[in-house]
């Protein structure tokens, strides 16, 4: 790991902890476009990935070092001593940079520790449910260490400044970007029968909270108030998936909801593009253990606004930013009851679906773009 000077001295050098940068989930993606972002703006940006393999690579021209050793019986050593490596990886990076930006919070103390060491900026990016869950003294300290704490949704910032109101100037909101190039609607118009319902996320046990059993049991409801045949399709994967298709078994729907799995980049276009409504009334709670459930934003949201598509969503979460109720889709309580009826209001008039969907790609052209993500940085940037 080599000190790089910074090719433009208006601009710092910034080095990114994460868990992991890339294309692989919701938070890979994001951090290597906030890495891109910082890049456009003129810095000098590096990663440290602490779930990569040990050695350089290039992503989108930015080096990103990993840190675990491929071998596996290294690995067992690594996971006992990780505390002690990935301080030691990062300090060789940080040596050259003004800030660190950590792109979690679970690795918040491995920026802290080394930003104190070199005399460095703490940047820290808060998501969702990690953030909003009760803190202990040592983590409400270290986020008062936080030089700025980035959140990606309103609704994220205010848990922060709730419950540490001497950050309030230090708490901005960012929001993910949606590619418009890629997302966007259809061409071809399609059939009005049968009509056609669609989630994308994983079917993990850890998450039920994201509403596929709602939908499924509001199917027979939504079928016979709408008139028509109504359709589920389901994209993603997970260990949920066989306690859902019981629940359609139960439910007398099982030949209408679709479990399609994990979709290449084309179909998963297409999934989108050829549903009439994207679902997902995944909603707020929290567990007996403290954590919480809920969506921090909900990046597939703005990819089906994106595609010219009505939404349904939860009234409270990260989502909310995203979605103006009545105008680009319909806000719902977390029941039965009430998903029913924002499906119904929704498929039940497409033309007014249409217009919610044109409506809803308006917004993410508006609020949602790479340019918009990117001159959010440079601005924060000039503020430090």
């Amino acid at each position: 790991m080599v000190r790089i000077a910074n090719r433009n001295s208006l601009s710092p050098n910034i080095t990114i902890l994460a868990y992991q940068i890339g294309q692989y989930g919701g938070i890979e993606r994001m951090t290597l476009q906030v890495a891109q972002a910082l890049q456009s703006a003129g810095c000098y940006v590096q990663g440290l990935s602490i779930s990569s393999s040990c050695g350089k690579m290039l992503l989108e021209g930015i080096p990103v070092y990993g840190v675990q050793p491929q071998n596996i019986w290294l690995r067992r050593i690594y996971s006992r001593i990780s505390h002690f490596y990935v301080p030691y990886c990062l300090g060789k990076l940080a040596d050259s940079s003004e800030i660190i930006l950590i792109n979690h919070f679970h690795l918040l103390k491995y920026g802290v520790k080394i930003a104190q060491r070199f005399k460095t900026k703490v940047w820290l990016i808060v998501h969702g449910i990690e953030i909003w869950r009760d803190w202990s003294p040592l983590e409400k300290g270290l986020l008062e260490l936080c030089d700025r704490i980035i959140a990606v949704s309103n609704y994220t910032a205010n848990s922060v400044t709730k419950r540490l109101p001497n950050a309030v100037g230090r708490v901005v909101t960012i929001p993910n970007l949606v590619d418009t190039e890629l997302f966007k609607p259809n061409r071809v118009p399609i059939a009005d029968v049968p009509r056609v319902i669609l989630t994308v996320g994983r079917l993990s046990s850890a998450e039920r909270y994201k509403g596929h059993d709602l939908i499924i049991r509001s199917l027979p409801g939504v079928e016979k108030r709408v008139g028509v045949p109504v359709e589920y399709h389901i994209v993603g994967e997970g260990d949920d998936e066989t306690r859902l298709r019981r629940v359609a078994q139960e439910c007398g729907v099982a030949e209408k909801v679709h479990f399609r799995g994990r979709l290449e980049a084309d179909e998963f276009l297409k999934a989108y593009q050829c549903c009439h409504v994207f679902a997902m009334p995944s909603y707020v709670s929290q567990r007996p253990d403290g954590s919480w459930t809920g969506e921090g934003f909900g990046i597939v949201y703005i990819e089906a606004a994106a595609c010219g598509k009505p939404v349904l969503a939860c009234e409270v979460g990260g989502q909310v930013d995203c979605i103006r109720h009545g105008e680009t889709g319909i806000l719902v309580k977390p029941t039965v009851e009430s998903v029913e009826s924002g499906l119904v209001q929704i498929l039940g008039d497409l033309d007014k679906a249409r217009q919610m969907g044109m409506a809803g790609r308006e917004l993410v052209l508006k609020n949602f773009t790479r340019e918009r993500f990117n001159r959010k940085w440079a601005e924060l940037l000039k503020q430090t």
